[in-house]
């Protein structure tokens, strides 16, 4: 128990503290619910989820995991206000794209991935070593390298910030 609290105790604040704003209130009976809803949900996912799992594949390090957030904020909102205007101006063209990824690491393509399609306007249909096939509603060039750059490439520079090319 003692070696499930060392992994887990960043995760256990961050629980709470996002109970907390959830609530809108840091009062007493709030951060203990909270305490009690972090305990299960991580008691729980470690034993149904991680117990065969190498956690170490999926640890996002702050200084990539701020930007990526930052840039997938400002992604969803930019692509809203060109979603809709697409939408009100007839203007939508949807096309299934190829696109390729620098990203080496499964863990941050599965983000990459994610982030597409959380993005309005973009879903990720498949993923295939390092290219993704994605349904994207209004495209904006036929390059490849373009769409790519268009499609994911905020979230790759984020997740590739200080590796060596």
């Amino acid at each position: 128990m003692l070696r499930i609290v060392k992994m887990y105790w960043k995760l256990f604040f961050i629980f709470i503290f996002i109970w907390c704003l959830l609530h809108e209130r840091f009062s007493v009976p709030v951060i203990a619910s909270g305490t009690l809803a972090s305990v299960v949900t991580i008691l729980a996912s470690h034993f149904l989820f991680f117990q065969s799992f190498d956690l170490d594949h999926y640890h996002l390090p702050l200084n990539k995991s701020i930007p990526f957030l930052f840039h997938l904020l400002m992604d969803i909102y930019s692509a809203t206000f060109q979603l809709i205007k697409a939408m009100m101006t007839g203007t939508l063209k949807p096309e299934v794209v190829k696109i390729h990824t620098k990203v080496t690491n499964p863990w941050h393509q599965c983000l990459v991935s994610n982030a597409i399609t959380m993005t309005p306007g973009t879903v990720t249909i498949d993923k295939s070593d390092t290219e993704l096939t994605v349904l994207w509603l209004t495209p904006s060039t036929e390059d490849p390298e373009q769409q790519a750059a268009a499609i994911q490439g905020s979230f790759e520079k984020a997740l590739t910030r200080g590796e060596a090319d």
